[in-house]
């Protein structure tokens, strides 16, 4: 994990700070596979910034815990449009289901890192999302990795200016 997040870094820093494209999709559903299961839909909120966000719901199927998170995202395009990481953070609150009675609910922040890949209609995406408990809870963080499948409802479409393209010619 500590060699993912590594990478993760290194990668973003080397990344250009201008990107031409980022996520081919404006609006995705799906499912959320790891170590909670449940559902993520994300949403491109800025194209300009390449800002989405995503919203998950999940359990964790060994303890019965629920969570939702609200998390703004930050994509790059790696190679193409339609293969992206992204970064970014949120809020997360979690219902636990066998908690002592002076515990309670967990509520913080989420910070999350992964990458992306869309082809056609489909959007599979890769991350690890650390929880940072700010009140309640047994435990002050959690850290969750996750397999995403969505059904991209929207997709985005490009419009190129081919003369913008033409660096050869003098702009008048």
């Amino acid at each position: 994990m500590k060699l993912f997040f590594i990478f993760c870094c290194a990668l973003f820093l080397s990344l250009p700070t201008t990107v031409i494209f980022a996520q081919s999709y404006i609006a995705c559903l799906g499912v959320r596979l790891g170590t909670d299961i449940g559902i993520t839909g994300k949403y491109l909120v800025s194209p300009e910034l390449h800002l989405t966000a995503e919203g998950i719901l999940q359990q964790n199927a060994r303890t019965g815990d629920a969570a939702i998170s609200l998390l703004a995202e930050q994509h790059k395009s790696l190679l193409t449009r339609r293969f992206n990481f992204y970064y970014g953070g949120g809020l997360h609150y979690f219902w636990l289901k066998d908690k002592p009675a002076n515990v309670s609910n967990p509520i913080g922040v989420s910070v999350i890192a992964g990458a992306e890949f869309t082809i056609g209609r489909l959007n599979i995406s890769w991350d690890l999302k650390p929880a940072i408990h700010i009140a309640g809870g047994k435990n002050s963080y959690e850290i969750q990795s996750g397999l995403s499948l969505r059904y991209v409802f929207e997709k985005r479409r490009w419009t190129i200016d081919w003369e913008d393209l033409k660096f050869w010619k003098k702009k008048k």
